[in-house]
């Protein structure tokens, strides 16, 4: 390789790693839930329970669920304002948004069970710091409000549970008398764009400098 042609390259390789963005913090994580309500009759009631860990109510993660469905026969019904609180909005009909922005934070709504109730969702996934993180619960209530019990240990009797305590939580699931545990899919995080141009300038560089000229580049 030329001398010219090697300065140009190390030139390159010093403006990608000036543009390089610093490592930044996990995006929101996405997927779906799929409750089995073909055992359930009559009408029953969904909360999402979203708690802050930090107790300022900070605001610092948004939960967002949409795409709600309730198999053949179910139907969306109407916000228990006497459970709903906190930064909420929306409704199963239009997608719900819950933020952080009290220490508690309930989204609770009627609905007529049918073979399945389902949902997509976006979370972001900001750490609170002291140690203690926010977390998502999700509830079946019978019509009188009563949680229908499950197997979750904490006592809320939550079908699902999701602690923010990375970038990368984990659900934990939980089922009952009444319906098995939801299935939780989690779609895998996407690279950033900018990452994605820097890997293949990076590639391009490589394929350009060749085997050969790489040993030159070496003995140089």
């Amino acid at each position: 390789m030329t001398t010219k042609r090697w300065e140009i390259l190390v030139a390159l390789a010093g403006l990608l790693a000036a543009i390089a963005p610093a490592p930044a913090s996990a995006g929101p994580i996405t997927g779906s839930v799929s409750l089995d309500t073909s055992g359930l009759s009559g009408p029953f009631e969904i909360a999402f329970v979203f708690i802050d860990g930090s107790g300022t109510g900070d605001a610092n993660n948004t939960v967002t669920l949409s795409d709600f469905a309730f198999g053949a026969g179910g139907s969306a019904g109407t916000v228990d304002t006497t459970l709903t609180t906190g930064g909420v909005s929306g409704d199963l009909g239009s997608g719900v948004s819950i933020v952080d922005s009290d220490f508690l934070n309930i989204f609770a709504s009627s609905f007529t069970p049918g073979s399945v109730f389902s949902f997509d969702f976006s979370i972001t996934t900001n750490v609170d710091a002291g140690g203690t993180p926010d977390q998502l619960s999700m509830v079946l209530l019978l019509p009188d409000g009563t949680p229908v019990a499950t197997t979750d240990p904490s006592g809320i009797d939550a079908l699902l549970t999701l602690d923010i305590d990375s970038a990368s939580p984990q659900f934990a699931t939980f089922a009952s008398e009444v319906t098995p545990a939801p299935v939780v899919t989690l779609s895998t995080t996407v690279p950033e764009p900018t990452s994605v141009v820097l890997l293949t300038l990076a590639l391009g560089l490589l394929s350009w400098i060749g085997p050969g000229r790489r040993s030159v580049a070496g003995s140089a």
